[in-house]
């Protein structure tokens, strides 16, 4: 039998990628030419799906087709912003969220707090922001944090909230946290998503998807927010975008990447999300520091350490020790290798263990990096 080395054939609508309104940033695709992909009564349904194909009627309000879509984002390479930490050079290690299961008397120096826990979705657009933060100290309160605590705001939820967050006014929701804030992520737009009938989206969809990250980006930079890029991609071309970008913005020195939706039974898709973030950073020619959110305890030192190698430093904002102890599970870190776990019983407040868990979280790592030469040098922020 002949053997045939596999390779790619692009489709008979590539040659035509070209002239699409949006090929800068999408390099074209074997999607193309990104049509409806719904074949049953359905096909043509536009005001009912989602899925920012090309073919989305004028039959629908004329600022939902496809052209409307793209004049509501922003390319990469248009993309400005300037971080300033108000010369805050180092992080923590380790930073919470879901805080409001802490015990009330904990106040925290840093912590995260994601978009779910700051607005209300309702069954049609727009977002609300929750209540609490209608008044400094109920904001404070509810976070476990002070006037002088730095907290970053985690844009990752379900796609539903976010495409509510999109379809809103968000100046409500900056002018909400403005000057509240240490800095922002952007959101987490999905771009890996199936149909019901596991049909791949469109690269016109996931192209907008990241995209829209950009628009938001730019808007909380104009506010006067930190923002922090989300890294997202769909294959190599969106990589070296980003690491080109990076080089070019040379003032951004502080990214993200969030791993809470990217897990699989056997971590193939954890394992290659990072080893892609480790080659964008490492093409890029300064320093960087990570935020990796949504990793357990169990992943946290070895992503620090995999970026230390690479001079680089990182921190782990994850729920996962809060967590665990809201399940009355206890952290417990004698000193070697990860932490180990043990089931409480009753008699101990869950949020007292998740408390004491998230004091185990931050020695465990502070104690790890100490033998990385780029946190030798480096004072320990502690959280606490």
């Amino acid at each position: 039998m002949s053997n045939f080395n596999s390779f790619y054939q692009p489709t008979i609508w590539e040659s035509k990628c070209s002239i699409c309104e949006i090929y800068d940033s999408c390099g074209g695709s074997n999607s193309a030419p990104c049509g409806c992909i719904k074949t049953g009564d359905d096909r043509y349904h536009c005001s009912k799906c989602t899925i920012l194909c090309k073919e989305r009627c004028s039959s629908i309000d004329k600022r939902d087709i496809f052209s409307a879509h793209v004049r509501d984002v922003l390319k990469l390479n248009d993309l400005c912003i300037k971080q300033d930490f108000n010369g805050t050079k180092y992080f923590p290690l380790f930073i919470p969220t879901q805080t409001r299961q802490l015990p009330e008397n904990v106040c925290l120096s840093w912590a995260g707090v994601s978009i779910t826990d700051l607005v209300n979705k309702r069954r049609k657009p727009p977002v609300s922001t929750k209540k609490y933060l209608n008044s400094d100290s109920s904001f404070r309160k509810n976070l476990r944090i002070n006037e002088q605590s730095n907290l970053i705001v985690i844009m990752n939820s379900q796609d539903d909230l976010l495409e509510h967050f999109w379809a809103s006014d968000r100046n409500d929701f900056y002018n909400s946290i403005t000057n509240r804030i240490f800095a922002a992520s952007g959101p987490t737009f999905s771009i890996y998503k199936e149909t019901k009938n596991k049909e791949r989206e469109p690269d016109s969809h996931k192209v907008l998807m990241n995209m829209r990250q950009n628009q938001v980006l730019q808007e909380m930079n104009n506010k006067g927010i930190n923002a922090i890029p989300n890294i997202y991609w769909r294959n190599k071309k969106d990589r070296m975008l980003w690491a080109e970008w990076l080089n070019k913005n040379t003032s951004v020195w502080a990214i993200s990447r969030d791993f809470s939706s990217t897990r699989s039974r056997d971590g193939v898709d954890y394992k290659n999300g990072l080893n892609y973030l480790i080659d964008i950073v490492r093409a890029v020619n300064r320093r960087m520091h990570i935020f990796v959110n949504g990793i357990s305890y169990k992943k946290a030192a070895s992503v620090i350490e995999k970026f230390a190698e690479i001079g680089c430093t990182c921190s782990c904002i994850t729920s996962n020790p809060i967590i665990l102890g809201r399940k009355g599970i206890k952290l417990e870190y004698r000193g070697s290798d990860i932490p180990d776990t043990s089931h409480q019983g009753r008699e101990i407040l869950a949020k007292d263990i998740a408390f004491s868990n998230i004091c185990v979280m931050q020695d465990y790592l502070n104690k790890f990096s100490s033998s990385f030469s780029i946190y030798s040098d480096s004072p320990i922020i502690s959280i606490i």
